[in-house]
């Protein structure tokens, strides 16, 4: 009886320290076999005390584990898994500054559904839709940036205010001031 109690003691304290200690689940393993060692000298006293032990193995083992999960965060090892702090949308931010980009219109470069590309002042963006899917092609708007991730929804930019071009004039002009070339590296 003696044995049965200090093999799952054993057991239990082993399932704490997996949680606190990094050991590639060797100390699970052993945890679990001080728990079946001490169901199996409980059981070799009787079948009564065996089944006691596994109902008290079922219930002490979530007992147990969730008190750890609640302490594990504060120890030394929680701190540097878990960072500390997580950072803010804008520390996440790449340089490039998205937030820049909030209230410009483009044009959805693949199907918004809800996830794809957008096509703003010539660059592609990672973009997210609002609301409904975006087909390819259709006008967009930058409502907000979260995180990386620019989330627009449909919306047709407002008419300019510019003088009417014929269609010869816009067939007139250079490629390469109305669509920028690609292969151009932007930073000399």
């Amino acid at each position: 009886m003696v044995w049965s109690i200090l093999f799952l003691l054993v057991g239990l304290v082993i399932f704490g320290l997996e949680l606190f200690i990094p050991s590639g689940g060797v100390l699970g393993v052993v945890a679990i076999l001080a728990l079946v060692a001490s169901l199996w000298f409980a059981f070799g006293i009787s079948t009564q005390y065996g089944l006691a032990m596994l109902i008290a193995v079922f219930i002490l083992i979530p007992v147990f584990l969730s008190q750890a999960l609640r302490v594990w965060p504060r120890t030394p090892i929680g701190k540097r898994i878990l960072g500390g702090r997580l950072p803010t949308a804008e520390a996440t931010l790449p340089a490039g500054g998205l937030r820049d980009l909030q209230g410009h219109y483009g044009v959805a470069q693949s199907n918004l559904w809800p996830n794809g590309e957008v096509l703003i002042d010539g660059q592609r963006y990672g973009a997210v839709s609002e609301g409904k899917p975006i087909d390819s092609g259709q006008p967009i708007r930058v409502m907000a940036v979260d995180m990386n991730r620019l989330v627009v929804s449909f919306q047709e930019p407002p008419p300019t205010p510019r003088a009417e071009q014929t269609e010869e004039e816009l067939l007139s002009r250079p490629v390469d001031e109305m669509i920028p070339d690609p292969f151009i590296d932007p930073d000399p």
